[in-house]
């Protein structure tokens, strides 16, 4: 006696699990820069937060110790990295340190250009010339991100 089966297999055939493996791979490559750029932060990302950063801690420190603080735009270094460095003057605190200085390292291959060398924040927190702006460069990817220092 042979036996008919009635119901049909529950397995995937080769040509169900190729078109599967497809969708599946095309859906990878579409949403891979999207993914790679919110779980990896690119140079230019952290560029802008580490400059938003310097700027935010020279206005909190000039208002803190009511002091002038100077921040200075230097030239990229034999790394090919470029650094803001905060100085702070030390008023009557010790005679053997005269200035504090905060340098905050750049990414590479991004530059940021300033309409003025040295910045200069006044002890309320304030820039002196309130038209600063700084803007930052990615030579790589040609991106470009200007921020405007105000009162």
């Amino acid at each position: 006696m042979v036996r008919i089966r009635t119901c049909h297999d529950s397995g995937l055939t080769a040509i169900e699990l190729l078109i599967i493996t497809s969708v599946v791979a095309i859906i990878a490559v579409l949403t891979a820069p999207m993914i790679s750029d919110a779980l990896i932060p690119s140079d230019f990302k952290r560029a802008i937060e580490i400059t938003e950063s310097s700027v935010q801690h020279a206005r909190v420190t000039a208002r803190f110790y009511d002091t002038d603080v100077l921040m200075e735009i230097q030239e990229k270094d034999e790394e090919d990295r470029q650094a803001i460095t905060l100085v702070i003057p030390r008023k009557k605190v010790n005679s053997d340190m005269n200035e504090v200085k905060v340098k905050f390292l750049l990414p590479a291959g991004v530059q940021v250009v300033s309409t003025e060398e040295i910045i200069h924040f006044l002890p309320n927190g304030d820039v002196e010339e309130p038209a600063n702006t700084l803007t930052i460069l990615d030579v790589t990817q040609n991106k470009r991100r200007r921020l405007v220092l105000v009162d």
